[in-house]
């Protein structure tokens, strides 16, 4: 059809100089245009055999991005040290075009359902904006772009910051299925603030379920989770630098009760009921049912909030984030009683909050420093005071591992520094460096105060990816023990996930 009318079928190298519009209008052209020409014989005459070898690349592309893995498996051969080239600004569009790549497409169930919600956030996002509230217009475009996708048979959405637990046995629908798995994605605006690094205008994030075979790929329909699906309120908000909208539920993470129920944590803003506001994230936990939909989500109450003051651990007041928790069980020494929820909250100092059956955190809390983190941060940083992270639920070994110089019983985890190539650790405005995401192994007590014994010197090798937050990201979210190895599942450039594979035998390597 476009030979016919005489147009000029644009060259992929002409549209990237497109501005975004024209670039999005012409490539659709492309696109129809090279899959016409491979489907439809009698559009031979029409199509250049460019054309038609392209149209079949596509086509294949798309075919096995539909039977993908949603996790997939790098070695530690694969990692490389980022060289000089990984920490140069790159354009906002380049950034973009590498979490394109990574989409995968889905199709999702209660699709009726997200349609419907969506046309209704967007028939509230317009009253909104005919008020002139804070971030109105964003928000428009935010909702207008997801009753757009929702509507769609398949959506392709990039799915990363995974975490998975063994699927129950009853929850099988055919012998294939192993893991039930969680994600996060974003739904990003095309309007970008330059001055603050490109991030995005607006942001929406979203949750997504899915049951997966042994090679992590999707054996049913996905289950993808809104705000609306987790807070009953229609609106949540955030005043930003540069007036950012930033919405919905993020980096769920799975574990199993002592009972056996499926539990999902996850951090969401607390909600309002206009835009006007400054909400603090707080963490929310909810029960996982077998038709892949939340039950009983709650925020995580907090043992000072029943005594009518602010939510503080260990008297000290939350601040305006709280997140990436490390969910675990432990049993005292004796093994004769309970098995309690134990959550680490901070890494220095190492904060373990108890929480009981109603969830309720922070009625014993475990506050410990250790000479071993400071001394590695003093080795790792010098007089630079970095900022440890968490978010990895600990595993518990019994017994002792080779050539580690720990006595059993011990728990192993996950730490995570983020700082500038530049030596620096805060994000400075106006540099315009990548900051870097770097992970490593350390180990504590497996009985009260849980004190951190021992932090690895060597980088774990997990391969990162750029975000479109500008930073170098590897980031670690859950390690599994199979057998005689361990599986860490973290994500890579805000965008894909990913896992690595460590046999016990080199845990030494990364924990001396």
């Amino acid at each position: 059809p476009l030979k016919k009318s005489g147009s000029t079928l644009p060259t992929l190298s002409n549209v990237k100089a497109m501005d975004p519009h024209s670039r999005c209008r012409r490539t659709a052209a492309l696109i129809a245009h090279l899959t016409w020409c491979t489907l439809v014989p009698a559009l031979a005459d029409h199509c250049t055999d460019t054309s038609a070898a392209t149209g079949s690349a596509l086509l294949q592309r798309r075919v096995a991005l539909a039977e993908a893995p949603l996790v997939q498996e790098f070695t530690a051969e694969m990692y490389q040290a980022p060289g000089p080239g990984e920490y140069q600004i790159h354009r906002c569009d380049d950034l973009s075009a590498l979490r394109n790549d990574s989409m995968l497409p889905l199709q999702l169930t209660r699709r009726q359902q997200l349609q419907e919600t969506a046309e209704e956030q967007l028939r509230v996002a317009e009253e909104h904006l005919a008020r002139h509230d804070l971030n109105a217009s964003l928000l428009l475009r935010l909702r207008q772009l997801e009753e757009r996708r929702w509507s769609q048979e398949r959506v392709a959405l990039s799915l990363f910051n995974p975490s998975m637990v063994p699927l129950p046995e009853e929850w099988r629908q055919s012998p294939e299925e192993r893991w039930l798995a969680s994600f996060r994605h974003m739904e990003l605006s095309e309007i970008y603030d330059r001055q603050f690094f490109c991030i995005p205008m607006a942001i929406s994030n979203v949750m997504v379920l899915a049951v997966l075979d042994a090679q992590f790929r999707a054996t049913r329909a996905p289950s993808l989770l809104t705000l609306q699906d987790v807070q009953p309120e229609q609106l949540q908000c955030q005043d930003l630098p540069g007036g950012l909208v930033y919405l919905g539920p993020e980096d769920p993470r799975l574990f199993r009760m002592p009972g056996g129920d499926v539990m999902m944590l996850y951090t969401s803003r607390r909600p309002s009921k206009t835009l006007e506001c400054r909400p603090a994230g707080r963490m929310y936990i909810a029960q996982v049912m077998e038709d892949l939909s939340l039950h009983g989500h709650q925020v995580i109450p907090f043992a000072s909030e029943r005594l009518g003051h602010p939510p503080a651990i260990a008297g000290k007041a939350l601040g305006r984030w709280e997140k990436n928790w490390g969910p675990f069980l432990y049993r005292d020494e004796s093994g004769e009683g309970k098995e309690q929820l134990l959550v680490e909250e901070s890494m220095d100092p190492h904060i373990v909050l108890s929480l009981d059956d109603d969830f309720l955190a922070g009625e014993v809390v475990y506050n410990s420093t250790s000479p071993v983190v400071e001394e590695w941060i003093r080795k790792k940083f010098g007089s630079n005071k970095t900022r440890l992270h968490g978010g990895v639920a600990p595993v518990l070994f019994t017994e002792a591992l080779p050539g580690v110089e720990l006595p059993p019983p011990f728990y192993i985890s996950i730490l995570h520094t983020r700082h500038l190539p530049s030596g620096g650790t805060v994000r400075r405005h106006g540099d315009w460096d990548l900051s870097v995401y770097e992970n490593y192994l350390f180990a504590f007590e497996a009985k009260p105060p849980f004190a951190i014994v021992k932090v690895g010197q060597k980088l774990l090798p997990l391969v990162p990816g750029r975000s479109v937050f500008y930073c170098l990201v590897a980031f670690p979210t859950q390690m599994l023990r199979l057998g005689d190895e361990l599986m860490i599942l973290y994500g890579a450039g805000d965008a894909t996930s990913r896992t690595l594979r460590l046999p016990l035998q080199r845990l030494q390597e990364f924990l001396e």
